[in-house]
């Protein structure tokens, strides 16, 4: 029996070059941004933290308009040419970059050419399991691997970076269970919703640290919710989406959370300029996970070719008891 499901869980070479490259680009996205943006701006040019603020919200918002054209590109000519082309076309420009002088032009420019190639390998890479596998858990399986690698390669680039490495290992550590026990009890939007909730705490009590344990611990709170749920989150989409219907809803998706990135320095800076500090902004941060995380609890989707609801059962214990009363 254990032979069997060795077997059926064995990737192809498709399937391992896919991790590969989803793993790749999130580790030189993450190297690059980092490393390269952040310490050029702070350290190389001496910059604000309006520059940083500013290269940040380029860059995500590239990532946001990245995800939305790529829906359309990969529905037309495929993601792996799409993939292909963007590599090509992200290896010149970079190469631009860093043989001119260093600037904030420049950087700003090189944020929009990370968070357009970002985008659209991303959306790439999570639309390619619907052309590879014909199941939904085929699909499932990949994607899940696909996010659970992809994870330890954000943690490494930025772990070139310092301490940041930190709350990401103690991410991947929670994805490492989580995935385990939504594998083991079949259910996700509870791994999911639990997820964002921790997360939300993280945040909402961010502004009473008054150490450096506490912030870093509860940082790591926050870093559980933003990033552990990946792996079970991308398998909920796949049971239900394939070929050309999951590049456009993987890219609407994408462009979705990525506008979060445009929101979210925007909020903070409004915040500070307002109030004077940014506890407001945690707060605000922290009941908008809570929210995403009571949204995803209204999510239903196909398991084992059968609908799951996860209201199914509390919906069916009050018919019980009314039928009873």
């Amino acid at each position: 029996m254990f032979a069997k499901d060795r077997e059926a869980m064995r990737l192809t070479p498709a399937e391992v070059r896919l991790i590969l490259i989803e793993s790749l680009q999130w580790c030189a996205n993450n190297a690059v941004y980092f490393l390269g943006l952040i310490g050029a701006a702070t350290y190389d040019l001496a910059g604000t933290a309006f520059l940083v603020a500013a290269i940040t919200l380029v860059r995500n918002l590239m990532t946001s308009v990245g995800n939305m054209v790529s829906g359309s590109v990969i529905d037309r000519f495929g993601p792996r040419r799409t993939s292909f082309v963007t590599c090509v076309i992200t290896a010149v420009l970079s190469l631009g970059v860093g043989l001119a002088p260093l600037s904030v032009p420049g950087l700003v420019f090189a944020a929009c050419v990370l968070g357009l190639a970002g985008g659209f390998i991303n959306t790439c890479t999570h639309a390619f399991p619907g052309y590879l596998e014909s199941t939904t858990e085929g699909r499932t399986r990949v994607n899940g691997l696909m996010v659970f690698y992809s994870n330890i390669a954000y943690t490494a680039g930025p772990l070139l970076g310092g301490a940041i490495a930190i709350p990401m290992t103690a991410a991947l550590l929670v994805q490492l269970v989580i995935s385990k026990t939504a594998t083991m009890t079949g259910d996700k939007v509870w791994h999911v919703a639990c997820t964002l909730f921790v997360g939300a705490v993280g945040l909402g009590l961010s502004p009473f640290a008054q150490s450096l344990p506490v912030a870093l611990a509860l940082v790591c709170l926050s870093a559980i919710g933003i990033h552990a749920a990946m792996g079970v989150w991308w398998t909920i989409p796949t049971t239900f989406l394939t070929g050309p219907a999951a590049a456009g809803s993987v890219a609407l998706i994408n462009s979705c959370g990525n506008l979060g990135g445009w929101v979210g320095p925007n909020m903070m800076a409004w915040v500070k300029v307002n109030t004077g500090s940014f506890d407001a902004g945690y707060f605000i941060m922290g009941a908008a996970m809570l929210v995403s995380g009571l949204l995803v609890l209204t999510i239903q989707y196909k398991l084992n070719g059968q609908r799951k609801d996860v209201f199914a059962a509390d919906k069916a214990a009050v018919s019980v008891e009314e039928a009873e009363a």
